[in-house]
């Protein structure tokens, strides 16, 4: 799913992981903005797992934006439900006691849907916007 942000003009993407089945979230700046090529652990936003990706191309997607710089997250953390968790310990033959503490351990997990993912991509396209802003209204020093 892509869309722009209709409060910043910002592109989100919200696409499946591959292998996991779970969701991701990106959100790109275009350049001259003040964290365009800035890593993920310089970026001080809040958003669902933390920042884990930042580049110039949308991860998972072929997305292309010739000049802008993707930030990214996903729904892989502890407390989340990977929805091919069941599928890999099949596949691998899983010895029975460690698939019964994966079910054990997704009885308590959480499922990020789309939904949810849009909005954290929104949060965040907001979060990224708001740090222009600041800058540009800041006294200049």
């Amino acid at each position: 799913m892509i869309w722009d942000d209709a409060a910043t003009g910002l592109c989100c993407v919200a696409v499946r992981h591959p292998l996991f089945g779970t969701w991701c979230g990106y959100v790109c700046v275009p350049e001259g903005h003040p964290l365009h090529g800035k890593h993920p652990r310089k970026v001080r936003v809040i958003v669902h797992g933390g920042m884990n990706y930042t580049g110039p191309a949308c991860q998972q997607t072929r997305v292309e934006k010739p000049g802008h710089w993707w930030f990214g997250f996903d729904c892989a953390h502890g407390g989340d439900l990977v929805p091919s968790t069941k599928a890999l310990a099949l596949l691998f033959d899983l010895p029975d006691e460690t698939a019964a503490l994966l079910r054990r351990m997704e009885a308590h997990e959480v499922y990020r849907t789309l939904g949810y993912v849009r909005e954290q991509c929104i949060k965040l396209a907001g979060q990224l916007d708001a740090i222009t802003t600041r800058l540009k209204s800041a006294p200049p020093k």
